[in-house]
């Protein structure tokens, strides 16, 4: 079945069918994002010395503190590559 079968099909489901059908994708998001999150981060953690880990676990921390905001993606990764660079120096 296609995504837009699928679709279609999904407002003629009884709102307890709607809801177990919501309940699932949530449990199959759950499984497949953190495992995928997990490779992206062990990639990167090999690249990385124990010294700028500590940096970017400390940056994470001092987010999730609401000490600090986030940014966007490219933005922060530009300024991740620039940090590590000067350190390297």
């Amino acid at each position: 079945m296609s995504v837009t079968e699928i679709l279609k099909e999904l407002p003629k489901l009884s709102a307890k069918d709607r809801a177990t059908v919501w309940k699932n994708l949530g449990e199959i998001t759950e499984a497949v994002v953190p495992a995928s999150f997990g490779q992206v981060m062990r990639d990167f953690e090999e690249d990385l010395t124990s010294e700028e880990l500590k940096l970017v676990e400390a940056r994470l921390e001092a987010y999730q503190k609401g000490q600090i905001k986030a940014v966007d993606g490219e933005v922060a990764l530009r300024k991740l590559r620039t940090a590590l660079r000067a350190m390297r120096s």
